[in-house]
């Protein structure tokens, strides 16, 4: 099921990039409208929403006063974006929004030369250590700009870990520790 979803996602959110790109419209803009949706589509407090969406019997009857509501509440919808969310509902992709959204970012992402990267470290980094590894990070992805976000996990007790996209270079005395352990029994 989430193959299938995550095709719906490649799919919807590419034509959804290139109608956006064609008409000259604003990417920026148009991944803050579709992460509002998404957020409010994941919200713990709209299963009455997605109920309205994914259950045929209730979807003629509530669905279309639910899209005038997220287009209304959206920042920056635009006359495509309404009709794209439309889209979405008549052929019952609503369930997919998420994955959509995400993929219509990650897409943005690549077209701008930005790489989203998440720096792990037992303690805070040190400026040294961030300016290093955002300096490794955009030379390896090729990336023009570059949004590193710092956590602090203090399980892994020395080194680093950094995540980018589904790719995780684990670095961590963590690590380290459990594969000697793996080999030694």
């Amino acid at each position: 099921m989430k193959k299938n979803v995550n095709a719906v996602a490649h799919r919807y959110s590419k034509a959804l990039f290139e109608a956006l790109v064609a008409r000259g419209e604003d990417l920026e803009q148009a991944a803050k409208c579709l992460q509002f949706w998404q957020q409010v589509w994941d919200h713990p407090d709209s299963q009455l929403l997605r109920k309205a969406f994914l259950q045929p019997q209730t979807q003629d009857t509530h669905a279309q006063k639910y899209v005038d509501l997220l287009v209304a509440k959206a920042p920056a919808s635009t006359p495509l974006l309404e009709s794209f969310l439309k889209l979405l509902v008549s052929r019952q992709r609503m369930g997919a929004l998420s994955e959509i959204a995400e993929a219509f970012c990650t897409r943005v992402d690549t077209f701008r030369g930005t790489v989203r990267a998440t720096l792990v470290t037992p303690h805070a980094a040190q400026a040294s250590l961030q300016r290093e590894m955002e300096k490794a990070i955009k030379h390896a992805f090729q990336a023009k700009q570059l949004e590193l976000k710092q956590e602090v996990d203090p399980s892994l007790r020395a080194g680093t870990l950094v995540r980018v996209g589904n790719l995780v270079i684990d670095a961590t005395l963590k690590r380290r520790l459990k594969q000697f352990q793996e080999m030694i029994s």
